[in-house]
């Protein structure tokens, strides 16, 4: 439930965290969008290597600015929920 759903696309020499990956889709809906389950599903590199799913509630502005440290990986998808209410 952002406003913009999109792909973007890192680059070897760059460095993407996922504050800036939710900047780029031009944020969470306001209205649809539940800033409590925020989640990145990170792929494996390989099979030894399990599927992991990071969790954020972007709720508080300190837990946002969390969002600027965790870095993405190439494969990562962003997943926002929609709102409760709107389900």
């Amino acid at each position: 439930e952002v406003l913009s759903q999109k792909m973007v696309l890192l680059t070897l020499e760059g460095r993407l965290s996922l504050a800036e990956a939710l900047y780029e889709s031009q944020s969470i809906n306001p209205i649809s969008g539940d800033y409590l389950t925020i989640y990145v599903i990170r792929t494996s590199r390989g099979a030894d290597e399990p599927i992991r799913v990071y969790h954020l509630d972007a709720s508080g502005m300190q837990n946002m600015a969390l969002a600027t440290q965790f870095s993405l990986r190439p494969q990562d998808v962003i997943y926002v929920s929609s709102n409760p209410i709107t389900q």
